[in-house]
């Protein structure tokens, strides 16, 4: 209501205006009258030791950025991924005398900003702070340049933190298509289309990060910034940081030639999704071609904002998709062209179709002056308020620079982009966005894969970027059908004799619980019965979980509350079960081999399109993990379990040793079991 009554309080005075005037409320402005755009100035000097220096002045606010390009990024990792990154993340970790929690205290504590970040062909270090402040914090920005701690301790939290991030980004749509996207367009082994892995993150030591600052954290391999309000002697103390610093050994940085992967649609499975991320990719070169920025102006068209096709067609006229967008990447050696639509999964081939079509008529036929002239007008506008923010021209000539585009060809990017003509673009469109050279990439639920061979060969990928089918699989063939594999598992166990001997299971133990860096310790009990008797309950500290089935009903409790269940499905029968895994087929999985892969042969069982993996030992056949995704309050989640430690428990093998890893909360139960204990029914049953 309030909301409403300053609606009118604003209206009501522009309509008596209007009637007073007598001027029609319905007639267009007339546009106000062009004005010249003048590039910012900016100066550019060099220190004795090769660090190249910009300075761009602002005097509005009594602020001052400090910003620090070096060379190298991600692309420089080799074999080593996620070097560049966890080198960055570890400047501000320890540093000179400082500790994390010192540096961290110091800068806020002045309402300032110290970060470092790492891309695919830079690190970046950033301060930002009143200028007042400036003197405090130089000596620290200098020891997070210059002296580093790489501290172990420090950087095992961070490998805790990166590898719960690794886990999380696996559930996520937008990021595996983002990933899976470069995999196609530069080619698995590129260093732009590195996936770092959890196991990557444990393979990393200090060693590695003082090994890739020592090479790439030279005064001649870095750019600095200075912008904000600023005078010669502040320029001097900027400068005094850094001007003793000695010249290293000349870099040549360089990134190989992408090798990209056969065309056709690449897909991740995702099952029970309701929505399919859906992107469209092209080839493009390097940062500073020629033509890049007429790419740019076409990819523009495709997806600029509301005045893009994509928005006009898939979200407009079919509403497919909320916000369809359309770019281009910003590497320094290679890059792409990329459609982004995340549309319901049922319109999946539909919205393809659709971006098909747009690309398609670019291609064939002219656009319209008016089109270009608008998104001429939306990129343009764009641009200029960028400069608002002086940071924005301090990036612009920092980044670019880096990638061989020199501040001089900047300062006229307007005036070449107004003489862009309809054949240009149509040209371009032609060579670089070309839908004969396109790559579709598709996460979604299973039941969309059967429409999507109409674009192509189908090259399906796991969430943690390996091939599981098509041309690429790594899997390796192997002689066992599922039966064949679940009897193998069976015998591996104690034989089928043996196992229909048991007739309970007690399995008592500890829990260990580590969750976002903190850990916890508690008792677990599991009683199973035959045939499908089940009691669980574990205890941390006061809180009590419990779960029952009496062989008809199942009800769980947590602390007393009663939890409801609901119908019981096949996924908590086969829990339920005595040696649940070897009966899956008869409680209505679909089971099939994928293959070997590291050693271990995969099966994989579907129930109602939800998928697990199931990862048994080549050559023992026990049970060594489980992977599936899980449902939680922030969507889906990946689930993995792993056993290890079989002991012999009366004959029958059985795993002492139990994590679960779901991202950010892991735990481990250490158990013990007994075999044909003496288990009164009144355990299962929540009375």
């Amino acid at each position: 209501m309030k909301n409403l009554t300053l609606l009118l309080l604003l209206i009501i005075p522009f309509m008596t205006l209007k009637s007073q005037e007598g001027n029609e409320v319905s007639k267009r402005p007339e546009p106000l009258a062009k004005k010249n755009f003048k590039f910012p100035e900016y100066e550019q000097t060099m220190l004795d030791n090769g660090m190249k220096i910009s300075l761009i002045k602002d005097t509005e606010q009594p602020t001052i950025t400090v910003r620090l390009l070096i060379g190298g990024g991600s692309s420089q990792d080799g074999t080593k991924s996620g070097l560049s990154e966890l080198t960055a993340d570890m400047l501000m970790k320890g540093a000179g005398e400082m500790t994390a929690f010192d540096i961290a205290s110091k800068v806020d504590g002045l309402g300032s900003s110290l970060y470092a970040s790492s891309s695919n062909d830079f690190i970046s270090i950033s301060l930002t702070t009143l200028v007042k402040h400036l003197d405090e914090l130089l000596p620290i920005l200098k020891d997070v340049v210059r002296s580093p701690k790489f501290l172990d301790k420090e950087l095992e939290k961070l490998k805790s933190q990166y590898k719960s991030a690794i886990l999380a980004e696996r559930g996520n749509p937008s990021s595996l298509a983002s990933n899976l996207m470069k995999i196609a367009v530069f080619g698995k082994d590129h260093p732009y289309a590195d996936v770092t892995s959890p196991e990557d993150i444990d393979a990393l030591e200090v060693e590695d990060l003082q090994a890739y600052y020592s090479k790439y954290f030279i005064p001649n391999n870095i750019s600095l910034s200075i912008t904000g309000e600023f005078d010669n002697e502040i320029v001097q103390s900027i400068y005094n940081v850094f001007i003793d610093w000695e010249k290293g050994e000349e870099l040549s940085i360089q990134v190989p030639e992408p090798k990209p992967e056969l065309k056709g649609v690449y897909f991740i499975s995702r099952p029970n999704s309701v929505q399919s991320a859906v992107r469209i990719i092209t080839p493009l070169p390097h940062y500073n071609d020629k033509n890049r920025e007429k790419v740019s102006l076409a990819a523009s068209v495709m997806g600029a904002s509301f005045t893009g096709r994509l928005f006009k067609t898939l979200r407009e006229k079919y509403s497919y998709t909320y916000s369809p967008s359309a770019g281009i990447s910003s590497n320094k050696f290679s890059n792409f062209f990329y459609t982004v639509s995340d549309v319901k999964t049922e319109v999946t081939d539909s919205s393809i179709n659709v971006i098909l079509d747009e690309l398609n008529d670019l291609r064939d036929n002219t656009i319209t002056k008016e089109e270009l002239d608008n998104i001429k007008n939306y990129k343009i506008g764009s641009y200029y308020m960028s400069f608002e923010n002086s940071g924005f021209i301090s990036n612009l000539i920092q980044n670019s620079e880096l990638k061989g585009v020199r501040a001089k060809f900047l300062e006229t990017y307007t005036s070449r982009l107004e003489n862009f003509t309809e054949d240009n673009i149509q040209k371009i469109v032609q060579k670089y966005l070309n839908t004969d050279d396109a790559y579709i990439i598709v996460v979604g639920d299973p039941s969309v894969k059967e429409k999507l061979s109409q674009y192509g060969e189908i090259y399906e990928y796991t969430n943690d970027m390996k091939p599981s089918f098509g041309k690429f699989a790594e899997y390796e063939k192997v002689k066992l059908d599922a039966d064949d594999l679940l009897e193998n598992y069976v015998e591996a166990i104690g034989g089928e004799d043996a196992i229909e001997n048991v007739n309970s299971i007690v399995s008592t133990g500890k829990t260990l619980i580590d969750a976002n860096g903190m850990s916890m310790e508690g008792d677990v009990i599991i009683h199973k019965k035959s045939p499908n008797l089940y009691h669980y309950r574990q205890q941390i500290s006061s809180q009590i979980e419990e779960k029952w089935f009496d062989g008809t009903n199942a009800t769980a409790s947590m602390n007393g509350m009663k939890i409801p269940q609901g119908e019981i499905n096949a996924e908590q029968k086969m829990e339920f079960e005595m040696f649940g895994i070897s009966k899956m087929e008869d409680l209505g999985f679909e089971l099939s081999v994928l293959g070997k892969k590291d050693g271990k042969i995969v099966l994989k069982a579907m129930l109602d399109g939800k998928e697990t993996l199931h990862y048994f030992d080549a050559e023992s056949f026990l049970l060594e993990k489980t992977s599936s995704t899980a449902e939680t309050p922030n969507g889906q989640l990946n689930l993995t379990v792993s056993y290890s430690k079989y002991g012999d428990f009366s004959g029958i093998k059985l795993p002492t040793v139990v994590e679960y890893d779901l991202v950010q909360f892991q735990f481990t139960q250490v158990f013990d079991h007994e075999i044909n204990a003496d288990i009164e029914d009144s355990v299962f049953k929540n009375e």
